[in-house]
């Protein structure tokens, strides 16, 4: 990549300002000097602690502004500023105030600054009164979940430093002329993870380069490489009771602390029992101004495992076939589809709908999964291209809604690399969908994010509102598994009309700022989310009011089809903190943006859920817990005038906007006005900054040329995945298998021929033979991919169910028996290569 198109800090020069610059009412550049980020991960939460560090070159004050990034879940609880050695604090007022205090600040000379939520994803900062030939340290902390990987026991935490392209119309009225790219910032991340649960067993980012320091408070820590730790602690044998406080604890740093914000940073945890249900309960920091007195908050989290029944279903799969998703991300996807079709049950139904700037489903409506259907599913994945322009996500879901099966559940699967403006209505259209299904024919929607800079905002919005659960994978990652993850989720009910048994409480409404009165408990989210097996589930609640007892465990309760569950976890008492109340307050907030809340409940609300009362509630709530929001941001003034009233009045006062900008191509120039941007080279993506109200789609359609897709020899393990029929069975003559190895099996079977034919009869000998070996291939060879694997062997097992003959439990000693010896005989064979 080279250094002219990384992203970088840029600010206006007015026509009439009096300085040397060759260009004015144009971007030039103001350097962001650095980016510091020091993260502490506790199980599930982290603290994010973010300092970004500018320097005025110039002879005169500015008014400087930059957008940056933060993960959506994100809880901003504390703004400070050090501008020319003057370092302000912020305090969180309802928005308004907040720019109203901040321009009478500027009048009045006073160093200042702004912080405002823009999108749920990205924040803005406003310096006023930059002072000339100084620095500007601008630092903000917040905390947010960590969300589940695809693995047992396994976390995933993101660190945004990017803002994404979006497609569509931006809802921003700035338009410069012209755009001078700066080299990139540079980038410095700690992180301190300690796990209470228990053990670490493996920790990777396959985003950067990173190094892990074992027991790094120790004053000569030990340093490695990701790549070796696992063997590290392997061979320590390393466990809980090594530690007096029963937490074991890793430091993590980038490799090269000095590296381009070209993409997002991810870091992958495992640790033994994170999957294990616990609950905390955190009583509040006495005193503390940000929560109640004697305020209680809790968080409940668990990963259900449980056996139900497989459905019936309808599978749409929505995949995205716009020009950013060419080269890999494509190959990955037709990977991943191929896997998908292969591990549909017999007796489901499914389609595909390809999007981009157009949509295009295989059929007009979803068919019954045969041998010819699911043959023209892999001509599709075969042939499957990014040649379908920009991005444009609405549309293909609307469509996926209206040809949706009514005679059954439909689950939707989508992929998409992609940022859209529009995602609000995005999610009304999910919502309203969701609400229309009837309880036989429910939906729910589940959206991988692909790539180094996909909009978590989207992926998870979007999941949330279609009761499903998303994920990620970076450019890196294989995307198999985590489809068929999804896959399996959507194969079985999850558990509805559940109820968690929060603690009762004495009635004392603290938010007294607010006529209406709120329930006792606001729990977060207030519609508890779709629970499903294998995946984490997770709630939290605030109490209005004194608790009534402190409770030694929670139950939660639903059903799951027509079957009673329930689950009793403990209650452990943390010490004071606000960690889960700021956390538990945002998530009410957030419920509040997407229409979800309490006052959207018809059951327990007495009134219309109008904007102006959500803002209120909103406003209430951001300034009891320091939170910014879309209604609340933070404003900081110094106490004393900086620079002269003069000064202060000036209009050559000045503007930058830092924006982080994606992979792009060499070109030439890159020429703006308020109608069209001319490239002379294709764009892989665009700059974000203020963007004016077009079409992404108007600017980039005409230029893309998208490449041919690469195709790679096919491993073992895709030839043998492709070797199966729809029912699920394999040919023995179609296997790949070693000579030596095929005649062992075939001399077994001599050996046994009698007691064979009491079982399999002669005219299902290929494919059942065929089926038991490539189970055992499956096993024998390929384990460390049998996430991926394991329902084309379920599926398989059926078949040879339905095939052998005898009583059940006869029958299933027969497979059992013959899988093992054949593992064995290919195992024989693999350890004497």
């Amino acid at each position: 990549m080279d250094k002219d198109l990384h992203s970088g800090l840029y600010f206006i020069v007015p026509e009439n300002t009096t300085t040397d610059q060759k260009h004015h009412n144009s971007l030039s550049r103001l350097p962001l000097k650095s980016t510091r980020c020091s993260v502490r991960i506790i199980n599930f939460a982290a603290v994010v602690n973010i300092e970004h560090e500018f320097y005025n070159d110039f002879d005169f004050a500015l008014e400087c502004r930059y957008r940056f990034p933060l993960i959506d879940s994100a809880a901003v609880f504390s703004f400070e500023a050090t501008i020319g050695g003057k370092t302000i604090t912020g305090k969180v007022k309802e928005s308004e105030e907040a720019k109203q205090d901040y321009q009478a600040a500027v009048k009045e000379g006073k160093v200042t600054s702004l912080l405002e939520q823009t999108m749920p994803d990205v924040f803005q900062a406003i310096l006023g009164n930059f002072p000339p030939k100084s620095t500007a340290t601008i630092r903000l902390s917040y905390v947010t979940e960590i969300s589940q990987d695809v693995e047992d026991n396994q976390i995933r935490f993101m660190l945004p430093t990017v803002i994404a392209p979006r497609y569509g119309t931006a809802p921003f009225d700035y338009f410069p002329n012209q755009v001078e790219i700066l080299e990139s910032s540079k980038l410095y991340i700690d992180v301190v993870v300690e796990m209470s649960c228990g053990h670490f067993q493996s920790i990777s980012s396959p985003s950067h380069t990173v190094i892990v320091k074992v027991n790094p408070d120790d004053n000569d820590p030990i340093e490695v490489a990701a790549t070796e730790l696992k063997e590290i602690l392997a061979s320590s044998g390393k466990d809980e009771s090594d530690s007096p406080s029963g937490i074991f604890k890793l430091g993590v740093s980038l490799f090269d602390s000095c590296t381009y914000l070209e993409k997002d940073f991810v870091l992958v945890i495992q640790a033994a029992n994170l999957d294990q249900p616990t609950c905390v309960l955190e009583p509040s920091i006495e005193p503390d101004p940000t929560t109640a007195p004697n305020s209680h908050a809790m968080m409940l989290t668990l990963t259900p495992q449980f056996s139900t029944t497989e459905i019936r279903t309808e599978l749409i799969f929505i995949v995205d076939r716009s020009a950013s998703m060419d080269g890999d991300r494509i190959v990955q996807c037709a990977k991943a589809l191929t896997l998908f079709l292969k591990s549909i049950p017999v007796g489901c139904y499914f389609n595909i709908i390809g999007f981009g700037s157009k949509f295009k489903a295989l059929w007009s409506k979803s068919v019954a999964y045969s041998q010819s259907t699911l043959k023209k599913g892999l001509n599709y994945a075969n042939s499957l291209n990014a040649n379908f322009g920009g991005t444009e996500i609405l549309k293909p879901l609307e469509h996926a809604f209206k040809i949706r099966r009514r005679d059954m559940p439909s689950q939707i699967l989508m992929l998409t690399d992609g940022e859209v403006w529009n995602v609000d209505e995005v999610i009304k259209l999910v919502q309203k969908n969701m609400e229309n299904a009837p309880p036989s024919a429910f939906i729910r929607v589940f959206t991988l994010g692909i790539g180094r800079y996909v909009s978590h905002h989207l992926v998870n919005a979007v999941s949330r509102a279609g009761k499903g659960y998303s994920s990620f994978v970076t450019d890196d990652e294989r995307m198999e598994k985590k489809v068929i993850r999804m896959l399996k989720s959507a194969l079985f009910p999850p558990i509805t009309d559940y109820q968690i048994s929060w603690p009762s409480v004495e009635k004392n409404n603290e938010l007294d700022g607010i006529e209406m009165g709120i329930p006792d408990v606001m729990q977060a989210p207030h519609y508890v989310p779709s629970v499903h097996s294998g995946s984490r589930f997770l709630a939290c609640a605030l109490f209005n009011g004194k608790l009534s007892a402190i409770p030694s465990e929670l139950t939660i309760s639903g059903k799951c089809g027509a079957e009673a569950v329930s689950l009793t976890v403990p209650v452990k008492v943390s010490k004071p903190g606000r960690i889960i109340h700021t956390f538990t307050a945002r998530r009410i907030i957030r419920d509040f943006e997407e229409r979800t809340s309490f006052l959207h409940d018809e059951k327990i609300s007495q009134t219309t859920a109008s904007e102006d009362l959500v803002k209120q509630f909103t406003v209430e709530i951001g300034k009891k817990y320091s939170l910014a929001s879309k209604y609340t941001s933070f404003i900081a003034i110094s106490e004393d005038a900086e620079i002269g009233d003069e000064s202060a009045a000036n209009p050559h006062s000045t503007s930058f906007y830092y924006y982080a900008s994606r992979d792009l191509e060499k070109y030439d120039y890159l020429a703006m006005n308020s109608s069209a941007i001319h490239y002379k080279r294709r764009a892989k993506s665009l700059s974000l900054f203020r963007l004016p109200s077009f079409s992404v789609r108007d600017m980039i359609a005409p230029m893309v040329t998208v490449r041919k897709k690469e195709t790679k020899p096919a491993d073992e393990f895709e030839i043998l995945i492709s070797l199966q029929n729809f029912t699920g069975s394999f040919s023995l003559k179609a296997l790949n298998l070693d000579g030596a190895v095929k005649n062992e099996i075939l001399e077994k079977l001599k050996e046994k021929e009698q007691e064979i034919t009491s079982f399999v009869s002669k005219t299902a000998f290929d494919e059942i033979w065929g089926t038991i070996v490539a189970i055992s291939m499956f096993k024998s060879k390929f384990d460390d991919r049998k996430e991926e694997w394991e329902l084309v062997v379920e599926k398989a097992m059926k078949y040879l169910h339905s095939k052998v003959s005898g009583n059940e439990n006869e029958a299933e000693d027969f497979i059992k028996n013959w899988i093992l010896v054949v593992e064995r005989l290919i195992s024989e064979s693999l350890n004497s290569l």
